[in-house]
């Protein structure tokens, strides 16, 4: 929609600027008379241009409208919308008509509504700005790690009262999981980490709560949120990974998913530990750019045997929460085997 807005807003002023340095011939025989004047095929380049740019505005707008409103009450939005346009349309067509007859030239009048198309578009721009930026790095993570994804279906059918949890390997991760994931996650950062200036442009597209370790009621918050239908994306190592397996696994996401009866979706993220952004500097060939993959597993519900409490019940919900995490992360797992984040490597 920016886009578009875009396209129109240049187009009108370029119509303007072309019409108004114009000749106007007393009488044009035809097509070919007006096609050989100077000028003219600028000016329908410049039609051409508002046509498009008008379909590349209003198409998603309306496909925006259908796909967010409520199916009971589809019908009588679309039908609002309908009277507001035509309000709108009526309301421009008196105005215009008070302008060309104060002296206002048809080609003056086409500028004014192309400049005033840019105040429209910075507001479009800035309500999409998440949605903006989102495309913008999964174009440019694809390009240059090549990601694929693979079980998206399981994310779209967990969400949006889901939790989300997956390794933490390198910096990108965070990065990797807002662009591809569907929807629009809370992300828990550590507050330490939210105060950092780097983590700032992050933080600025993204829905993130930040939360205190060793603060109880940061789980609180958390749990508050998924009550209320939000999906929240941990990393429930709590820290990046300094060995190339899987750090200590805490059970924060364990308890919220069994306290809030929300669906918990493991993800697993291979291949950032041999990019720069990672901590295993001297223990794996490094390079730039090497081929990511994001497995998304089927959701899980967690549940504790009854009469289970206290640390045994944390114990047992952080036992569960890695064994539904990494022990059928990939194909030909055996037993008890214990998968780290190299274990595609070895």
């Amino acid at each position: 929609m920016p886009l578009g807005g875009l396209v129109m807003a240049g187009c009108s002023i370029d119509l303007y600027l072309t019409t108004a340095a114009r000749p106007h011939p007393a009488v044009l025989s035809g097509v070919m008379a007006f096609l050989a004047t100077p000028g003219s095929w600028r000016i329908l380049a410049d039609l051409v241009g508002l046509a498009v740019g008008g379909g590349l505005f209003t198409v998603p707008l309306y496909a925006i409208l259908q796909h967010e409103s409520e199916p009971d009450h589809r019908a009588r939005v679309i039908a609002a919308n309908n009277i507001v346009n035509a309000l709108a349309m009526a309301t421009a067509a008196v105005v215009a008509a008070m302008l060309l007859a104060r002296g206002m030239t048809m080609g003056e009048l086409v500028g004014v509504c192309g400049a005033a198309t840019i105040p429209v578009v910075a507001m479009t721009a800035w309500n999409a700005r998440r949605d903006i930026l989102k495309n913008a790095v999964r174009l440019a993570l694809r390009v240059l790690y090549r990601v694929e994804v693979e079980g998206l279906e399981h994310a779209r059918a967990a969400l949006p009262h889901a939790i989300i949890a997956a390794n933490h390997a390198s910096f990108l991760d965070g990065l990797l999981l807002g662009a591809f994931l569907p929807g629009e996650p809370i992300f828990a950062v550590d507050t330490h980490i939210a105060r950092k200036w780097w983590a700032k442009p992050f933080l600025a597209v993204v829905r993130a709560l930040p939360v205190d370790p060793t603060n109880p009621l940061s789980i609180r918050a958390m749990i508050r949120a998924v009550e209320q239908g939000a999906a929240c994306v941990i990393f429930p190592e709590g820290r990046i990974t300094t060995t190339g397996a899987l750090m200590k696994v805490y059970e924060g996401p364990a308890v919220i998913a069994e306290r809030t009866n929300a669906a918990l979706v493991p993800v697993r993220i291979e291949g950032v530990q041999f990019t720069p952004f990672s901590r295993l500097a001297g223990k794996v060939r490094r390079r730039l750019f090497p081929k990511i993959r994001l497995r998304i597993l089927p959701a899980r519900r967690l549940t504790t045997p009854a009469g289970t409490s206290g640390r045994a019940r944390r114990l047992e919900l952080r036992r569960a929460l890695g064994d539904e995490r990494w022990a059928r992360s990939r194909p030909g797992f055996k037993g008890n085997e214990r998968c780290g984040h190299h274990c595609e490597w070895r």
